[in-house]
């Protein structure tokens, strides 16, 4: 059974996530196909997969308030042969607690229909949960079908990329149909920031009513990337 601590972790911080790599196949859309040769996605694709790939944490937000917890978020690319869009795995858990994830979710970012960039979220099935510090091995999600996912319903974050002096992906979900029933949730929310060192998630839940039940009351996690990749 989880503590007190570990649930009101898991509450400040269940959502978004946003990923990670520190894996020899690399984060830059140049993964090849034996098949088929390399595989394009948008530019828009390609440079939110890059800047979402990396080890970050919020300790320093957590040094100066201590209404934020010290997290630490991991990712990797993962299926870098699909042709359906970028996957990464996601890994989330209090920087004390790292044997104890929070987060543990696969991510598809993609262009929609419509061109817009989005990050689908996926569940794993029951009694396929990665164990704790599978982002360091991406070669272990070779034995997942990713068919056999959970698709997040309503859960899809929605960015669009800003340009000039302030380049960066912006967006969240959209309505209230991303299901939550962690302490008494309706739905959750999220809003998310993406720059090429950074990124900034505010996850909250709320009840049927629009009460706030979860989640930072006062503003988004700063996630400060600790690993760059080429």
């Amino acid at each position: 059974m989880k503590s007190t601590n570990d649930r009101r972790v898991a509450a400040l911080t269940a959502g978004l996530a946003i990923l990670i790599a520190i894996s020899s196949s690399g984060c830059n859309g140049t993964e090849t196909s034996s098949f088929a040769g390399p595989i394009r996605f948008s530019s828009g694709v390609e440079r939110l997969h890059s800047w979402l790939c990396g080890s970050f944490d919020s300790s320093a937000q957590a040094a100066r308030d201590s209404a934020f917890h010290s997290i630490s978020l991991h990712g990797v690319p993962i299926w870098p042969d699909r042709e359906d869009g970028r996957w990464l795995y996601v890994e989330e858990a209090a920087s004390d607690a790292l044997d104890r994830p929070s987060r543990q979710f696969a991510h598809r970012v993609r262009n929609d229909a419509q061109g817009g960039l989005i990050s689908e979220v996926f569940g794993f099935p029951e009694g396929e949960v990665p164990p704790a510090g599978s982002w360091k091995d991406p070669d272990y999600f070779n034995s997942i079908d990713p068919a056999l996912l959970i698709p997040r319903e309503g859960c899809t974050v929605h960015l669009v990329a800003a340009t000039g002096d302030d380049p960066a992906f912006t967006g969240g979900t959209i309505g209230d149909d991303c299901a939550s029933r962690l302490n008494g949730a309706d739905h959750a929310t999220s809003e998310v920031r993406v720059e090429a060192d950074a990124i900034q998630s505010w996850d909250r839940g709320f009840d049927a009513s629009g009460t706030q039940v979860w989640g930072a009351e006062s503003g988004p996690y700063d996630f400060i990337r600790l690993v760059k990749m080429n």
